[in-house]
């Protein structure tokens, strides 16, 4: 069976949850079409049944480029960043992965799994914009640690912004829509 990720639906139609375990091992889901025989029908694919990849093209998530808020840049950074955070982890045989991703300068969850395989301790991890996935990650007592994937200009002299703010878990629970809006990197 054929399964095709399309991140220009991402994250306004389609959703990821990418968590990095105790075992350094990536878990998870994405939101994929299936193709069969028929029409292709939407499908959550777990990422374990990955047994090949294909990069076929450099599509971007669904562009805000035309809009120009602090907000929809953010979005489509941060949404950008997760995909290429779950194309550089997963742990199967690739037809012709692209070289240019970037794997580790800027790839905090491919730092994480490195760091890991060399012994050290990095902290459960979790990138989705699937408000349960977030919500069954998040501790009931300490919430999460949200966290930018990436960095988001913040005007035209080069200044960057990284956002980092411990949320409740009952704040995770009514910010469903938020969540969904745009995926978070949580600890």
């Amino acid at each position: 069976c054929i399964y095709v990720f399309d991140p220009s639906r991402f994250p306004s139609e389609e959703r990821i949850s990418v968590a990095l375990d105790e075992g350094g091992h990536i878990v998870g889901f994405v939101d994929v079409f299936r193709l069969d025989t028929g029409e292709p029908e939407s499908f959550r694919l777990p990422i374990s049944d990955i047994d090949v990849a294909w990069y076929v093209r450099g599509s971007a998530v669904s562009s805000t480029a035309t809009c120009s808020s602090l907000e929809d840049r953010f979005v489509e950074n941060e949404s950008r960043t997760a995909v290429r955070s779950l194309l550089s982890t997963l742990e199967c045989s690739w037809v012709n992965r692209k070289e240019t991703v970037d794997f580790l300068a800027s790839n905090k969850l491919y730092q994480q799994l490195i760091a890991q395989q060399c012994g050290l301790i990095a902290p459960r991890t979790l990138i989705s914009n699937d408000p349960e996935s977030v919500t069954i990650f998040s501790d009931d007592h300490d919430g999460l640690l949200l966290k930018s994937i990436g960095y988001v200009r913040l005007d035209d002299k080069g200044r960057y912004f990284l956002y980092s703010q411990r949320f409740s878990h009952k704040e995770l629970i009514k910010r469903s829509i938020a969540i969904r809006a745009c995926p978070i990197f949580s600890q």
